[in-house]
C-alpha cells in the first residue's frame, strides 16, 4: 500500500496541465514526463487516470504542432474514457479530436467530433461548454464555406452567453456572426454584429 501511495503521488507531480505553443524543450520534456506518470498509471490499472494522461499527451503534441501524432494519443484516451464511462473527459477528448481534425484543415472529420462533444455538453448541463461547442461547431462551417450553417450555430451560442450573462463568451459568437454575414456580403448586419463585439472586446 505504501508504494501503491508513493506511485500515485508521483504521477499527480508528473501530470500538470499544458496550454498554448510548447517550444521544443518544453514538449519534450512535457511528453516525458507525461509518459512516466502513463506507466505508473498503467501498473495501479488506473483507467481514468490513464486516459487522462493519455489525452494530456494528445494536448502536448497538438501545443507542439504534432496534430497526427496528438489525434493518435486522444484516439486511445477517447477509448477508455468511453469504457470508463468518463462522460465530461469523453466531452473533452471528442472536443480535442475536432481541433485538431480543424488544425489539418480536415473539417468534416472535425464535425464528426464536434457534434457528439456538443451533445455531452448538453447532457451534462455544461452550458459553458455548450456555448464553446456551438461556436467550434460554427467555426468549422465557415472554414467549409457553408455560412448559413454556421450563424445557426453562432446564434445558438450567442443565446446562451445572453442568457447565463456570460460577457467574454457573448462577444465570441458577435465577431464570428460578423464575419459569417460579411462573407455573405451582408454588410448591414456584418456590421450590426461587429460593433457589439467591439463593445465587449472594447
Amino acid at each position: 500500500m505504501r508504494l501503491e501511495v508513493r506511485c500515485v503521488t508521483s504521477a499527480c507531480q508528473l501530470v500538470k496541465p499544458t496550454s498554448g505553443r510548447l517550444g521544443a524543450a518544453a514538449f519534450v520534456t512535457t511528453v516525458e514526463k507525461a509518459q512516466q506518470a502513463l506507466a505508473l498509471w498503467r501498473e495501479l490499472s488506473d483507467k481514468y487516470w490513464e486516459a487522462s494522461t493519455l489525452h494530456l499527451i494528445g494536448r502536448a503534441y497538438s501545443s507542439g504542432g504534432k496534430y497526427d501524432q496528438a489525434i493518435e494519443y486522444y484516439g486511445r484516451a477517447l477509448t477508455i474514457r468511453r469504457e470508463v464511462k468518463d462522460r465530461a473527459g469523453e466531452g473533452n477528448t471528442l472536443n480535442n479530436l475536432a481541433l485538431a481534425h480543424r488544425s489539418l484543415n480536415r473539417q468534416e472529420k472535425a464535425i464528426e467530433y464536434h457534434e457528439p462533444a456538443l451533445a455531452i455538453k448538453r447532457e451534462l448541463k455544461d452550458t459553458p461548454g455548450e456555448a464553446d461547442a456551438l461556436n467550434n461547431l460554427g467555426r468549422a462551417y465557415v472554414s467549409l464555406n457553408r455560412y448559413e450553417k454556421a450563424i445557426e450555430y453562432f446564434e445558438q451560442a450567442l443565446a446562451i452567453a445572453r442568457e447565463v450573462k456570460d460577457q467574454l463568451r457573448e462577444a465570441d459568437p458577435l465577431y464570428l456572426l460578423g464575419y459569417a454575414y460579411s462573407s455573405l456580403s451582408r454588410s448591414e448586419k456584418a456590421l450590426e454584429y461587429s460593433e457589439q463585439a467591439l463593445v465587449i472586446y472594447g
